[in-house]
């Protein structure tokens, strides 16, 4: 992709946000809006989005593709079972544009960006671990499917301040919940 496409569409998603951001529903940000805060015709923003989905999903894919290079580059895919290392990444990634994505929990929309995000989650988790746990492929699945919907619905949560803790210790709960599963809930007995 040229510069020039790369700050067009810069353009778009900065006016698009920056419109979100200022307490609209993403429902009712127009294409109109849009070009007009971009400063560009209807016809540029066609070349390159044909909806304001799109530029949902441009951000979701892209957020992922950041959140696995991040993965690879501190080395998880060669320690898997370095739970920790997945939510401090995953972490810095939310905290990066925390208050744009507490905006977008707002919106319809924001189920789209989670559903991406699920289905990376399961699709990364199947990967890492096929082959080095000892269960079937079909048990697995329900790991990562289990996992990955819990993880999201709590950091939905977290981000609609249904959990009043900072994001370190929702690093330490989340990573505790995925390591022990229902384990550490076992009650002492005295």
């Amino acid at each position: 992709m040229d510069r020039r496409t790369k700050r067009t569409k810069a353009a778009i998603r900065d006016a698009y946000f920056s419109l979100l951001m200022d307490e609209k529903t993403s429902s009712h940000i127009t294409i109109a809006e849009i070009t007009r805060k971009a400063n560009i015709d209807r016809k540029t923003f066609y070349l390159h989005y044909n909806s304001t989905e799109d530029i949902l999903k441009e951000f979701s894919d892209d957020r992922v593709d950041e959140l696995m290079d991040r993965l690879r580059e501190d080395g998880f895919f060669e320690h898997p079972f370095d739970i920790g290392l997945f939510f401090r990444d995953f972490n810095n990634l939310v905290m990066e544009n925390i208050d744009l994505y507490k905006q977008l929990i707002k919106t319809s929309n924001f189920e789209f960006i989670c559903r991406g995000i699920q289905d990376v989650l399961v699709d990364t988790i199947r990967e890492v671990y096929d082959g080095i746990v000892n269960v079937s492929s079909e048990e697995l699945d329900v790991y990562a499917r289990f996992y990955s919907s819990g993880v999201i619905s709590t950091y939905i949560a977290w981000l609609q301040e249904e959990i009043p803790v900072g994001i370190s210790k929702l690093e330490e709960f989340v990573g505790d919940v995925t390591h022990f599963g229902a384990g550490k809930l076992v009650p002492t007995i005295e």
